[in-house]
């Protein structure tokens, strides 16, 4: 989007069933100089939402280009008082004109960027908060956000977290010889927020993204022990990080949207914001473990103990019905972490962006900059870090059950797995820059 000399403004008020009636006046739209594709819409709330007392309202947009309209992926604050929402307008959009049309209505669900929500049918993006986090699992741990929607969690910012102190990673009993873990206690303070998914992405997503009959998955076999398994909601398996992240094949390459090419190419292509550095791509080791402990320095994510709670693996997911190897389970079938993430740990192991060469987290300048050793070879796909324990592990008192633990993928496929990728799975995360 360039050269946009004049943008009307239009104005829409909207009556809602709630103590006051809620209105919303847009002041004013300004593209950000020097001229790029933000656009800052200022608007005022009156009447709106109130969390405190049980009010909840939400904003939207709408932009008027040249006769065409355009859902405005932006988060807008629905409560009293002038607030700034800014648009990333599509690529390849010109206009020599622009309305923006604004409506607050009632809703069940509070405004808010606690969560990020993507359409996989159309790619639209939309934000939604939450009343409690118990309110909030309850709603996403649902066959709607396992198969037709991406649902991801906002880590913010530590300046603006409950953890201004950083997000504590690495084991809390450190001692690199018999954790291998490297991964000493670290509080690392962020100064973007980012998205991860609240769920791996699951079979049907995959397919929902890259087309029918792509699923590369090896556990597809019915569960007949764990009700309510259903295969279409299990992580997909047996993904690349090549094949996930296509022409961006070193961990720094960003990844380019393309119509038809991996998944993480698509899927930035249909969201159509996902262009250059602020893309979907894997999180970076940082990122997961962040994610993966929500607030928690204890040994595991849980607490101090084993259990059988949280993380699918060999001993609770059927393995005696499946010639004695561990399944995965749907997502979304055990408990969530404190930030209502699923599967963190378990499951299926997870990729990261990192190139595997770098000895411990201690090396690491920025958590969202991936590592790569640039003497090593970019074809050498599979000397990749992996995060989260997966089902063929034997007991919950292994170190690979702890959230610092991580393996390279490379010296896990030569070991145990006879085909690259195999058994490791990803969840999807976004850098807000």
């Amino acid at each position: 989007m360039r050269n946009i000399p004049r943008i009307c403004i239009a104005t829409v008020l909207f009556a809602a069933s709630v103590a006051a009636a809620p209105s919303i006046t847009v002041n004013s739209v300004i593209q950000r100089w020097p001229w790029n594709n933000l656009v800052d819409i200022s608007y005022t709330v009156s009447g709106g939402q109130d969390k405190a007392c049980g009010v909840y309202c939400n904003v939207t947009f709408t932009a008027t280009i040249n006769g065409k309209s355009y859902p405005v992926t932006a988060y807008a604050d629905a409560s009293d008082g002038t607030h700034t929402a800014t648009w990333k307008v599509p690529e390849g959009i010109v206009a020599e004109g622009c309305t923006i049309d604004a409506t607050i209505a009632a809703s069940a669900i509070p405004s808010g960027n606690e969560y990020m929500i993507v359409d996989l049918e159309t790619g639209v993006t939309t934000y939604e908060g939450m009343a409690s986090q118990d309110a909030a699992n309850a709603r996403y741990n649902t066959g709607e956000y396992k198969t037709s929607k991406m649902v991801f969690r906002k880590v913010p910012k530590t300046a603006e977290s409950d953890y201004p102190n950083g997000y504590r990673t690495g084991h809390p009993d450190f001692d690199e010889t018999p954790y291998k873990c490297k991964n000493a206690p670290y509080d690392w303070k962020t100064t973007k927020d980012f998205y991860i998914g609240v769920f791996m992405v699951t079979q049907k997503q995959y397919e929902k993204i890259c087309g029918t009959g792509s699923n590369p998955s090896v556990f597809t076999k019915a569960n007949t022990v764990v009700a309510g398994d259903m295969i279409e909601y299990r992580p997909v398996d047996s993904v690349t990080w090549s094949g996930l992240r296509g022409e961006a094949s070193l961990p720094t390459n960003t990844v380019v949207p393309n119509a038809s090419g991996s998944f993480l190419e698509r899927f930035n292509h249909i969201t159509q914001i996902g262009a250059g550095i602020t893309g979907f791509d894997l999180p970076t080791e940082v990122m997961f473990e962040i994610s993966q402990r929500a607030g928690s320095t204890n040994k595991y994510v849980w607490g101090d103990e084993p259990s059988t709670d949280y993380a699918v693996s060999k001993q609770n997911s059927g393995a005696a019905s499946n010639n004695n190897l561990g399944t995965t389970l749907a997502v979304g079938t055990l408990l969530p972490n404190n930030w209502g993430l699923y599967d963190t740990t378990g499951n299926i192991y997870e990729w990261c962006r990192d190139d595997a060469d770098r000895y411990s987290l201690s090396q690491v300048t920025d958590p969202f900059k991936p590592n790569w050793n640039p003497s090593q070879s970019a074809a050498n796909i599979d000397n990749r870090y992996i995060r989260g324990g997966g089902v063929l592990i034997n007991n919950y008192a292994d170190i690979q059950f702890t959230p610092s633990f991580r393996k390279n993928a490379a010296l896990y496929k030569n070991k145990d797995n006879p085909t690259d990728g195999q058994y490791i799975g990803f969840r999807v995360a976004y850098i807000v820059q």
